[in-house]
């Protein structure tokens, strides 16, 4: 459904709104400072205490109840890439971007919702949160549950939003995996294997696997409402919000013709023990 701008009565997709919103947000930010070794509020990496399977590390402050535990579906640890305390920080910069500056980040999870839409195919949303500056900072993602509205493409005009969003065997064991998006960039969820009797996805008890991201390298001109795209990224073929990986020779998505994402993709981390009833509805 599209949305009327509030003045100039122009319509915009919830995407474009989205999109629009959150890159106007961040000329705002872009401006704040890390803030630097002589602030009293920084935390030393040096003095910093890991926090094991959480992946990043915990400040001096302490953490309390992550938001993410009281939501439905599952939720669960994600350790971020880097094999030491800066490495992993780096990683999660990446992610945020410059316009949310990190200081000592620690319990970062993930809690994903989806549900069989129909046809196999899943819709539903992905938060990810972690605790910085006295707070829980949680950035939630969605696959969108509307089709693609550009008829210049007739191969995917009209296909759900979740047309990507799938179990697939990959090396004779059942994976899976989501596209989402929010307002800077895509996270594909990539579930590379589970617990329980067989490598059947009906069979997984819990699952395990990898979280991919790619920000969206906008420009303000890209950022003109007429260019910003109704249809989500992973349905936008070229330009700077585009996300989509998987390609095969024809040039379209095959979500099965790879496990792991390329084009662009960066590893945010990996995660394990997500109760698949809980995470996917059944």
């Amino acid at each position: 459904m599209a949305l009327v701008g509030k003045n100039s009565g122009e319509k915009y997709s919830p995407w474009s709104l989205i999109l629009s919103l959150s890159f106007s947000l961040s000329l705002l930010l872009v401006s704040c400072a890390k803030p630097s070794s002589n602030d009293p509020a920084a935390v030393d990496p040096s003095t910093i205490v890991p926090l094991g399977t959480l992946g990043i590390a915990t400040g001096t402050t302490g953490v309390g109840v992550n938001p993410l535990d009281s939501q439905p579906g599952s939720t669960v640890d994600v350790v971020l890439d880097g094999s030491t305390y800066q490495q992993k920080l780096q990683t999660l910069t990446a992610w945020v971007g410059v316009s949310h500056p990190l200081n000592a980040p620690s319990d970062f999870r993930m809690n994903v919702q989806l549900t069989d839409s129909g046809n196999g195919l899943y819709e539903g949303i992905l938060m990810l949160g972690y605790y910085d500056n006295g707070a829980y900072n949680i950035d939630t993602l969605s696959t969108g549950t509307g089709t693609s509205q550009n008829a210049g493409i007739p191969a995917t005009y009209g296909l759900p939003d979740g047309q990507f969003n799938q179990w697939f065997l990959y090396n004779g064991k059942a994976a899976f995996h989501a596209f989402f998006q929010d307002g800077v960039g895509a996270v594909i969820l990539v579930v590379e294997g589970g617990v329980g009797v067989g490598d059947s996805n009906a069979n997984y008890q819990t699952v395990y696997g990898s979280l991919w991201f790619k920000n969206f390298a906008v420009t303000a001109a890209a950022n003109d409402p007429n260019n910003i795209p109704t249809d989500p990224c992973w349905f936008v073929w070229i330009g700077p919000w585009s996300c989509r990986t998987f390609l095969g020779p024809d040039g379209f998505i095959h979500t099965a013709s790879a496990l792991l994402p390329s084009d662009g993709y960066v590893r945010l981390g990996t995660f394990s023990g997500l109760d698949k009833v809980k995470a996917f509805g059944k």
